[in-house]
């Protein structure tokens, strides 16, 4: 639970952290997004698994932002357009997406390789687009 009754100090405990890059959150602050989609994209960057992995349900966002199904699903939508979170494969019956390493990246494997994967994602996910 991170309700503002909890406090940062109690969430700050747990010792997760992701490294942010400069001129990737300026890039961003240029990019027009509503205040939904800046939510959206703190929830899943709060998500973030190594090497910049996020497996979020659209509904767990909804609950836990106090949003309808609908923003949320603009929302994303937007992040996709402007390339901060690429398309991934489903896992079971979810969705999963990977954040774009010049924002922001959490991970085990060196973040060149990172950048090197999430090209080749978004390359994939281009050419599976062309052949519809």
């Amino acid at each position: 639970d991170r309700s503002p009754s909890r406090g940062l100090g109690d969430v700050y405990k747990r010792q997760h952290w992701v490294a942010t890059f400069q001129d990737g959150l300026g890039w961003m602050a240029e990019q027009n997004m509503t205040g939904e989609q800046w939510r959206v994209f703190a929830y899943l960057v709060s998500k973030l698994d190594f090497d910049n992995y996020l497996k979020v349900q659209q509904k767990d966002i909804c609950e836990k932002l106090k949003l309808n199904k609908s923003n949320v699903s603009k929302a994303i939508k937007k992040l996709v357009e402007i390339d901060v979170i690429a398309v991934g494969p489903f896992a079971g019956r979810s969705r999963t997406y990977r954040l774009n390493p010049r924002i922001a990246h959490r991970g085990a494997i060196n973040f060149q390789q990172t950048i090197i994967e999430y090209d080749e994602l978004k390359k994939r996910r281009d050419r599976a687009a062309e052949t519809v």
